[in-house]
């Protein structure tokens, strides 16, 4: 079972990454989506490479090209010793965009600015 553990804003360690790879500041694995009737959805993965700020972009395969981060869950499976991120939108798109606009398994850049 999932669990929520906290919400929080995570402090910018990814100016290096920043500068070395253009805009791209962090990267976001995809490993499921979900949806909570009183929440919204949003999509569930691992922090790969940088670090993850409210207000950060996230680039996705459709239109818009990309969403505003407004948060993030820290999600945990204690008894299978297993720990998820979950990305929230300000823009709340449903389910089936974001299974669409982010499939599993693909690895998301996430950016300060909109890519040229």
């Amino acid at each position: 079972m999932l669990s929520t553990i906290a919400r929080i804003e995570i402090p910018d360690m990814g100016s290096a990454l920043n500068q070395a790879e253009g805009n791209v500041v962090a990267q976001f694995e995809v490993t499921n989506h979900y949806e909570l009737p009183s929440r919204g959805a949003f999509v569930i993965g691992h922090i790969i490479q940088g670090s993850v700020r409210v207000g950060m972009l996230a680039a996705t395969r459709l239109s818009p090209p990309t969403l505003t981060i407004s948060g993030m869950e820290f999600l945990n499976a204690v008894s299978e010793h297993k720990f998820w991120n979950a990305l929230i939108f300000s823009e709340q798109p449903n389910l089936d965009f974001l299974q669409r606009a982010f499939p599993i398994g693909c690895v998301r850049p996430l950016t300060y600015e909109h890519a040229s």
